[in-house]
């Protein structure tokens, strides 16, 4: 919309990134947006760009790493959103350009999945409010100061919390449920 030229070269793994950033494949102003994903960017694929890479990170900064949603909703997190920060070889530690705050409905059977949709809408209106920019300017996005303050958490742990331990109590067990499901 902002730029009818501009081609997109969508990358679902790590491999597609090399290769769309191979040598000979990356003229100048190629830029990389990470919009709500799993892919970790290999290194290379960062040191290989001219300009910072951006991530659109479905959780704020309080809740770096994966499964963001599950583990504020495990905490009783009162605040949730969306985070846009610059990519660094290390995860979600990387300048930030723009949180999206919400408030977390005040509901005890809140489930991860709503609060992921929440975090993905909150996506949404940081790439409304910076697409334009993304699109037609090769110069970095400013960067605000906020700052990564939570732990970063794994797939793996996230993982580890679905199945309770046999002796725990009834309101424990539903807890692990809203957070990380069956």
């Amino acid at each position: 919309h902002h730029n009818p030229s501009l081609r997109l070269i969508h990358a679902q793994t790590a491999e597609d990134l090399r290769r769309a950033f191979a040598p000979g494949a990356r003229p100048a102003g190629r830029r990389l947006v990470a919009f709500c994903t799993g892919v970790v960017v290999p290194e290379d694929v960062l040191d290989a760009l001219s300009g910072p890479a951006y991530n659109f990170h479905p959780g704020p900064p309080t809740y770096p790493g994966s499964c963001a949603a599950s583990f504020a909703v495990y905490d009783g997190a009162r605040r949730f959103g969306a985070t846009l920060h610059v990519m660094e070889a290390r995860v979600d530690e990387g300048a930030i350009v723009e949180v999206d705050w919400v408030d977390v409905p005040d509901d005890p059977k809140l489930r991860y999945d709503a609060l992921e949709v929440l975090a993905f809408k909150g996506a949404l209106r940081l790439f409304e409010r910076h697409a334009r920019h993304l699109a037609c300017d090769d110069g970095p996005l400013p960067t605000s100061d906020e700052t990564w303050s939570g732990v970063k958490r794994t797939k793996a742990q996230a993982t580890a919390l679905r199945e309770p331990p046999v002796d725990a109590p009834e309101d424990e067990i539903r807890r692990r449920f809203r957070a990380f499901g069956a």
